[in-house]
C-alpha cells in the first residue's frame, strides 16, 4: 500500500505503508516459574534453567501489548520429546483456551488463525505451560514473534 504525491515533492515521492510491523520479545530461563511438585528442584544460571528432579510443571507469563497479533513462539530446550502450550485465560471466568503448542527444543509454532493470536489485555491473560518436564531437562530461552498495526502517526515518524 502506498501514497503517491504526484510529483509534488519531487521524484520518488511515494510513501509506502506497511500493514503491520513485526516485533520480537525474548524471555530468559529465569522468567520460567516452576509450579509443581517441588519447585526447589530447579537450577538457574544466566543462560539455562535445568531440572534436577523430574516431572516438574513450568509457566511463563507473556506480557504483550494490547492489540498485538502473536505470529509464532519458539522455545529453546534440551529435549524435543517434551511439549508446551500457549494458553489464553479469561479474567472474568475460569476458562482457558489453548492457542498453539509444539515440542520444546527449537520447534517454532505458528498461530494459524488470526483471531486466536490477537492479544486482548482487557479480558485475558496469556501464559505458556510446559508440564512433566524430566530430570536434566533444560530451557535456554523463548522468543515470541508478534505484529502490531502501523498507524499513520507511526509512518509520520519514519518519513
Amino acid at each position: 500500500m502506498g501514497l503517491n504525491f504526484g510529483g509534488l515533492f519531487g521524484k520518488g515521492d511515494e510513501v509506502k505503508f506497511e500493514k503491520n510491523k513485526t516485533y520480537y520479545l525474548s524471555y530468559g530461563p529465569a522468567d520460567w516459574i516452576p509450579q509443581r511438585p517441588d519447585v526447589e528442584d530447579v537450577n538457574y544460571s544466566q543462560s539455562t534453567l535445568t531440572v534436577s528432579a523430574g516431572d516438574l510443571d513450568f509457566f511463563l507469563t507473556l506480557h504483550l501489548p494490547h492489540g498485538a497479533q502473536i505470529v509464532s513462539v519458539l522455545i529453546y530446550g534440551s529435549d524435543t520429546g517434551e511439549s508446551w502450550q500457549l494458553h489464553r485465560s479469561f479474567i472474568s471466568a475460569s476458562s482457558i483456551t489453548q492457542m498453539i503448542g509444539a515440542g520444546l527444543f527449537g520447534t517454532r509454532s505458528y498461530v494459524s488463525d488470526e483471531t486466536i493470536g490477537l492479544i486482548d489485555n482487557l479480558r485475558c491473560t496469556y501464559n505458556i505451560r510446559a508440564i512433566n518436564i524430566p530430570t536434566a531437562f533444560s530451557i535456554n530461552g523463548t522468543t515470541v514473534e508478534y505484529t502490531m498495526p502501523v498507524g499513520f502517526a507511526d509512518v509520520q515518524k519514519e518519513v
